[in-house]
């Protein structure tokens, strides 16, 4: 059985928690060039540079189980992609286990409502849902930018010497859930 290695053993328990749900490793020969990955079979392959050159996922394959490196914990394999590691998502970022950067409580769709509000004028009642809106978005974007900013570090803490974020190296994306080990 095939293992993978997690960075240290609170990433262990955040996998086993079902808290890390996915995990980016660099590609280990990087394409240079404009294009993209496509996938042929159980293969990939980067067409405007190496139009006849495949290679296969060094992890594995979707449905297959790894062990995780030093644990008797078995992951298996959801989903796998290529793609540029600053293409995350913020979504992607809480996969990959990236604190949330907001209070617990915190609810983006909460409204204090003001206690007079019925009896505002209708313009009125717009322009404070304009600005609600406004506000929300503000802050959602300031919190999904926290996110990657967030994965940024947690990427550079394991490859900053071979694969440094800035370079923007491809990586294999790979979505997995927690199939058996110990209790």
């Amino acid at each position: 059985m095939k293992t993978i290695k997690f960075k240290d053993a609170h990433m262990i328990q955040q996998v086993v928690d079902g808290v890390k749900t996915q995990t980016r490793r660099a590609v280990k020969v990087q394409p240079h060039g404009a294009g993209s990955w496509v996938r042929q079979g159980l293969e990939w392959m980067f067409p405007n540079i190496c139009p006849h050159t495949t290679i296969k996922c060094p992890y594995g394959i979707v449905g297959d189980t790894l062990q995780i490196e030093g644990t008797d914990h078995l992951i298996q394999i959801t989903s796998i992609r290529v793609e540029r590691v600053q293409d995350i998502t913020p979504q992607d970022a809480i996969q990959e286990g990236v604190p949330l950067p907001w209070p617990k409580d915190f609810d983006p769709d909460y409204v204090a409502w003001p206690h007079d509000f019925e009896s505002w004028p209708d313009a009125k009642k717009e322009g404070f849902y304009e600005e609600h809106a406004r506000a929300k978005y503000i802050t959602m974007c300031h919190y999904a930018d926290m996110l990657i900013k967030g994965f940024k570090g947690l990427w550079n803490s394991i490859y900053a010497k071979k694969h440094p974020w800035s370079d923007n190296c491809w990586v294999w994306v790979i979505k997995f859930k927690v199939v058996g080990g110990a209790s």
